[in-house]
Parts: C-alpha cells; sequence; structure tokens
C-alpha cells in the first residue's frame, strides 16, 4: 500500500523527513525506541515509519497513536498472505515482503492496538469482524483459543481490551490468571471475580492491584481496610497460604508500592 504522507514531492513532508533523519541521527536506539513509542501525532508517524528497523516496527505497532495506515502496512511484515488455492484444495500462500524476525509478537501488538482496522483484525484472527460480530468478540475468541504464551502476552499488556481480560481470567490457565491479576489495565470487575476464586497465588496480586489503583474497591475486598493499612498487614493476611509469600510481597512492592512506606 501507499503511505498518504510518503511523497517527497510533499513539502511539509519533505521537511518533516529530514528533521526525522536529523533527530534520528543523534539518537541511540533506546531513545529510538522510547521516541517511536510515545510521538502522538499521526503525521509524524507515518513519516518516521517507512526504513524502520525491526525493533523500531514494534514501538510503532505498540503506540497507540500509530494511525491505521502504517498498522496496515506493518501488517504485512507478518509474511505471508492467503492467495486462495491450489487444484488440491491446500492454501496457497506467497510472501509479500521480508517477514519481521518476530512476526509473531508483532502480530499481537497489531490485533491489540485500539488503531487497527477491523479489517486488519479480521484477516489476522480469521474470525468475522462486522455490525453483527464486533472486534471484541474476534479478538476474545483468538486469545481463548491461542497458545499459553499468546494469552500470557495479552494478559500482561497494557492495551489488551477489558473484554479479552475478563476472558482470559474466566478460561486462561493459573498462570495467565496470575499475569492478568498484576495487569493495571485490568478492570476492577474483573479483579474482584478473580480474588473471589480464592486461589492462593490469586489473593496477594489482587488485593494489591485493588488497592493500589482503586481505592473505593477495596473496600469490597477488605472492608475492615483503613487509609492507614500497610502493605504488609494486607500480605499476612492474603499470603498466608500462598506460594513463597516473602517473594510475592517483593514483588507486589517493587510493581505496585513503590511510593508506600512499609512498616
Amino acid at each position: 500500500m501507499t503511505l498518504p504522507l510518503y511523497n517527497s514531492r510533499d513539502h511539509q513532508t519533505a521537511v518533516m523527513l529530514t528533521a526525522w533523519a536529523a533527530k534520528r541521527a543523534l539518537l541511540n536506539e533506546a531513545e529510538r525506541l522510547r521516541l517511536l513509542a510515545s510521538v502522538t501525532d499521526p503525521e509524524l508517524l507515518l513519516v518516521m515509519f517507512p526504513d524502520s528497523t525491526p525493533q523500531e516496527k514494534f514501538s510503532l505497532a505498540s503506540n497507540p497513536d500509530t494511525p491505521d495506515a502504517v498498522l496496515s502496512d506493518l501488517a504485512r511484515n507478518i509474511g505471508v498472505v492467503t492467495m486462495g488455492e491450489h487444484e488440491d484444495g491446500n492454501p496457497l500462500y506467497i510472501a509479500v515482503r521480508q517477514p519481521h524476525p518476530q512476526r509473531a509478537t508483532l502480530k499481537l501488538l497489531i490485533l491489540l492496538n485500539p488503531n487497527t482496522s477491523d479489517e486488519v483484525v479480521a484477516d489476522l484472527t480469521g474470525e468475522a469482524v462486522d455490525l453483527l460480530h464486533p472486534r471484541s468478540i474476534a479478538l476474545s475468541r483468538f486469545f481463548a483459543n491461542g497458545s499459553v504464551t499468546q494469552q500470557v502476552f495479552a494478559a500482561n499488556y497494557d492495551l489488551t481490551p477489558a473484554v479479552v481480560l475478563q476472558t482470559l481470567a474466566e478460561e486462561g490457565t493459573p498462570q495467565v490468571r496470575v499475569a492478568v491479576a498484576m495487569n493495571r489495565a485490568t478492570p476492577a470487575e474483573t479483579l474482584l471475580s478473580l480474588h473471589a476464586d480464592h486461589e492462593p497465588c490469586l489473593l496477594g496480586i489482587t488485593a494489591a492491584s485493588v488497592v493500589t489503583s482503586r481505592a473505593d474497591d477495596i473496600r469490597a475486598v477488605f472492608p475492615h481496610a483503613t487509609a492507614d493499612t500497610t502493605l504488609t498487614d494486607l500480605l499476612k493476611e492474603v499470603t498466608e497460604d500462598a506460594f513463597a509469600p516473602d517473594t510475592l510481597a517483593a514483588e507486589i512492592r517493587d510493581r505496585y508500592f513503590a511510593t508506600i512506606d512499609e512498616d
């Protein structure tokens, strides 16, 4: 496909390309990746996309402001598209370009980007996406039927839609459910439903997640909790039967309680 602004005859594009080239030369790879993941101007992202490296494509795919034109083109980097069938009925594939070396991860990033078009989601999931079949259902089915690796990725990712996180919380393995519980994007209702299952490995994590991100909801988990309740108090209550309480406490403290004083 042709990207709308990637046209050397367009003065604005030429200026932006020159500025990006100059800026890029001054940045190391880590700085470029952070920049590509955080730019919010769609027109600038269109200019930054061509000739991006594989790692830079990850940053672009993970940026929620990356426009659909870029995401659709990135989807072609997954490597193959179906082009009908052979006479024997087997699918015929052709390579559309040099495939991305980590195309499986790139596919997940594109699927979970909110700007990805319904058409691309349908192509990548193999599910119908239309008025009667919203993309959230297609994504839920894709990840529910996916590998544990795909499920853990979605469970950890902060752009994963709430309906997918709920599906993973209901149908995932213990490893997947723990990842959902530790995701700061997980809705309070999903956290509370996980907590209500009383799985030892989930109790401390769901409690910590609720405490840090939704103060009002902590009362639903610990009705007696007050403003003076500390992490230590909560962990003593919920991790008596949990795996490796000391390790769990450190994990929760490092991830969620960096600004809370311990006893």
